[in-house]
């Protein structure tokens, strides 16, 4: 009968107790593996925490007062300072280089955290969506947004700073202001104007 690892041998003489039998270089080499792949897991979330995500704050490493919002784009990352008419790109090698993270975005909707779709009044009034969103700029525009009444208290926060901007531009759009006028109805006919 094989013996497991974790198995203690005993003597022969009075059941006392003899050191583990030592390890095979095939033992040896599992561990090895084992590790490496261990090491590269946290490598690559390392990496991942470092790595500009949509709605980061990023700053100057040699100025931690001037900030930027950032979106990484495929030739670099997009910086913004105080709305889309101050924005450029820095090359990504140059950006990792000078900038340094400040406060780390967040964003419910890749976070799978919301759901927004355009609808009408009786998709809305039928479905099981509690409040409807009917946003005027150019044009008005109805939507319900499925989760938001399941948000932490930190994602509900953060929701209702940007909800007029995940409304009109699909995404918290930092640096930016939604235009026109929101207002909300929920299904107990509380109407309101924000």
């Amino acid at each position: 009968m094989p013996r497991s690892k974790t198995c203690k041998r005993l003597s022969s003489e009075g059941g006392r107790m003899l050191p583990p039998r030592p390890k095979t270089i095939k033992d040896l080499q599992e561990e090895a593996d084992d590790m490496k792949h261990n090491l590269k897991l946290v490598t690559d979330k390392i990496n991942a925490m470092r790595a500009p995500q949509d709605g980061d704050i990023w700053c100057r490493k040699d100025n931690s007062k001037e900030r930027y919002f950032v979106t990484p784009t495929p030739g670099g990352v997009e910086m913004k300072r105080g709305g889309a008419l101050n924005s450029f790109t820095v090359p990504r090698k140059q950006f990792e280089k000078h900038y340094t993270l400040a406060v780390r975005g967040k964003n419910l909707m890749t976070e799978g955290k919301i759901t927004i779709k355009e609808c009408t009044f009786a998709e809305w009034y039928g479905g099981n969506v509690n409040t409807l969103w009917i946003q005027e700029a150019e044009k008005v525009r109805i939507y319900m947004v499925e989760g938001e009444d399941d948000l932490s208290l930190e994602d509900d926060t953060h929701w209702e700073e940007y909800k007029a901007n995940y409304l009109y531009f699909g995404n918290p759009e930092y640096g930016e202001i939604a235009p026109g006028e929101l207002r909300n109805i929920s299904k107990d006919w509380d109407i309101q104007v924000s």
